[in-house]
């Protein structure tokens, strides 16, 4: 895999976490440098306006509607959504910048994996809910799962084919 890195940046003295413009740069500079793979970084905020987070937006060539976004405040969630409206985050209230940076690498890589593998369809044990798993070299499969709202509308589509 060609991932663009940049080992320049250094620790965030004014803080324990990135700082937006600080996210945005690093998703700039993670962007995976691949002919076959479209990419942009842009920023996203919430429809009251109140958070403001920065978005690496990606795609491939040979598959153009198999998507991935990654979005991140820089301080306390990490998101990774592919599309079909499957999607897995962490939370960390005290993520260090460089732990704030390896989530954020962590997701880029597994993005580019699923762009050019494609994921595995699955379901959850309970309630054979729909997931999605990303394979990757030398890691354990990462699991996808749909927006808790989707969840429960299809969970009670299913119980009322019951």
């Amino acid at each position: 895999m060609s991932v663009k890195g940049d080992d320049s940046h250094e620790p965030d003295e004014d803080g324990p976490s990135l700082k937006p413009e600080q996210t945005f740069a690093l998703l700039e500079s993670l962007a995976p440098d691949d002919p076959t793979i479209e990419s942009s970084v842009s920023w996203r905020t919430d429809d009251d306006g109140t958070d403001r987070r920065a978005c690496l937006e990606m795609s491939i060539v040979t598959h153009p509607k198999r998507r991935a976004w990654i979005q991140s405040s820089g301080d306390t969630w990490f998101d990774l959504s592919i599309d079909g409206g499957f999607g897995t985050f962490i939370v960390s209230t005290d993520a260090t910048p460089d732990e704030a940076r390896a989530h954020i690498a962590d997701w880029v890589e597994l993005s580019v994996s699923y762009l050019r593998n494609g994921a595995i369809s699955g379901s959850r044990r309970f309630l054979k809910v729909p997931v999605r798993l990303i394979e990757r070299d030398g890691h354990e499969p990462v699991r996808l799962s749909m927006d808790v709202r989707d969840e429960v509308r299809f969970v009670f589509r299913k119980w009322r084919k019951l």
